[in-house]
């Protein structure tokens, strides 16, 4: 997999072999969806065949790092959102 293959994750070389890696989903907080969790899997060794890359750093794009998906009505959660 090459790093252009991501949807919600972006990548940006830093000195020192620093890999900058986004959540890029700041519409919905960057609230993980099976897609952003697949490529959190696919990430890694992706991650591990760069040679140029030593370290990585996540962070997330827009005013939240991420967020979390709030629980459907029916799922075991009462459809609760958390808040008071």
């Amino acid at each position: 997999m090459d790093y252009a293959d991501f949807r919600h994750l972006t990548f940006e070389s830093k000195p020192n072999g620093v890999l900058l890696v986004t959540i890029n989903r700041p519409e919905v907080l960057n609230a993980a969806n099976a897609r952003l969790h697949w490529e959190f899997t696919q990430i890694w060794p992706t991650v591990d065949a760069d040679p140029k890359t030593r370290v990585v750093v996540v962070t997330g794009a827009g005013k939240a790092f991420f967020g979390r998906r709030r629980p459907r009505a029916g799922r075991g959660h009462g459809g609760q959102s958390g808040r008071a």
